[in-house]
Order: structure tokens, then sequence, then C-alpha cells
């Protein structure tokens, strides 16, 4: 895939999309496949900052490096230039969903959750159909003790997606550590299990624990 860029990129230097479709590539192998090399990172951003040289208005590359700064310094910070770069994507697009999406997680980590939750508001009503969004938003009202809401939206999640691990998984903690319903916590977590493995040693540990039979 990378060799692919490449060769595209020699044969017209000033290929704004090879160089992103490169960078957002050493980006996922980074991410994605948790390789250890940490220059993926920087090389990605090189050559996103090279696609935003030849195309300065070009909204999907100053998204893409908004996400590989924010995938960079996710553990520890800064967050400013992941913020910096999903604004400029949405003044270039002010219907950009996905930048939206992107900064409400950005907002969600430096735990500004109205900030994020507007966000997640803006791109629903963009797209009404992406069931993350409604995964991410319930969370956040899960964080803030506002449980009925995170549950309306962890449902809209599973009616969109009925295969929405991340939703059953979320559900499943309001329902068992926050109202005390063993049946239906239960009942959520042997789903996100059977649909993501790696969930099922919380349902071991559930079970362990005695809170799931």
């Amino acid at each position: 895939m990378i060799a692919r860029h490449t060769k595209a990129i020699k044969i017209n230097p000033k290929d704004a999309d090879a160089y992103l479709k490169r960078g957002s590539t050493y980006i996922s192998k980074k991410v994605l496949m948790k390789a250890r090399d940490n220059n993926l990172y920087d090389l990605g951003i090189s050559d996103l900052n090279k696609a935003i040289e030849i195309n300065p208005e070009y909204a999907k590359a100053y998204l893409k490096r908004g996400v590989a700064y924010y995938s960079k310094y996710r553990k520890t910070g800064p967050y400013d230039l992941a913020i910096r770069d999903l604004n400029k994507a949405i003044e270039i697009n002010p219907k950009y969903a996905e930048a939206y999406h992107e900064r409400g997680i950005v907002y969600r980590k430096k735990g500004q959750y109205d900030q994020a939750i507007s966000d997640f508001n803006k791109a629903i009503e963009i797209n009404p159909k992406n069931s993350h969004n409604y995964t991410y938003r319930g969370n956040i009202y899960r964080k803030k003790g506002q449980y009925d809401q995170a549950i309306r939206d962890f449902n809209k999640a599973i009616e969109i997606n009925p295969e929405a691990s991340g939703a059953y998984y979320s559900r499943r903690f309001v329902y068992l550590k926050k109202l005390g319903d063993k049946v239906k916590g239960c009942a959520d977590l042997e789903i996100a299990c059977k649909s993501k493995s790696y969930l099922c040693r919380h349902y071991r540990r559930a079970q362990q624990n005695g809170d799931c039979p």
C-alpha cells in the first residue's frame, strides 16, 4: 500500500491525494496494527503536512492530521494541535460530520464534556445514522451521571447497529453499577462478549464477582 502511494508521488509530486493516502497508511499501521515504531506518526504527519502545503483547503488532510496528533499524544497531551486542525477542517467544511466526531473525542479526553456533547450533537444532526456518535455521547452522559440520557443514546446506537458491541458494553455499566439491574446488565455484557472476544474477560470477572450468573 505504501509502495503504491510512493510510486504515485514519484509520478506526480504535486498529488495531494497520494500524500494523504500514504500519510494515513503510516498512521493506520501504527494505530491499528500497534506497530512499535513511533516514527510512523511523524512520517504520517509529514505526508499530511505536504498534502496541506499543496492544497491548503484540503479539509480531509486537516482531519487526518488532527487525528494523528491526538493519537500520538493521546496519553499525555498536549491536544491543542489536534483541536486546531479539526477546527480548520470544520471551518473549511461546516458539514463535516467526521470532524465534529473526532473533535468531540478530543474534548472528551480533555474533560470538556459540554463541548464534546455539542460536537456529537452536531455530528448526529449531520449524519444521524452513525451509531458511534450515540455511543460516545452516551458515555459522556454516563460520566456526568445523566443515566437516562446515556441509556437512550446506547439504545439508539443499538437500534442503528444491532452489533454495536461498545454500546452494549457501556449500557451494561449503567444497568449493573448505577441502576442495580443485573438481568439487563448481564444480558448486555454477554452480547458484548459474543461480539468482541476481548470483552469476555469483563463478563468472566462479573461472573466471578457474583454480578452475573
